[in-house]
């Protein structure tokens, strides 16, 4: 079975789990591919991230 990549960019969604610089930099990469993400971060201020 082929799956092509349109098929598949719309059915994906991906977690990322931290909004320190590599989370949010992958986010962004995966939007310029249509790939739909979320991005987890424990801490609640968002300079604490990548801490």
């Amino acid at each position: 079975m082929t799956t092509t990549i349109a098929n598949t960019k719309q059915q994906q969604r991906i977690a990322i789990v931290g909004a320190g610089p590599g989370g949010l930099t992958l986010a962004r990469i995966l939007q310029q591919h249509g790939v739909a993400s979320v991005v987890y971060e424990r801490e609640q201020s968002p300079s604490r991230a990548g801490h």
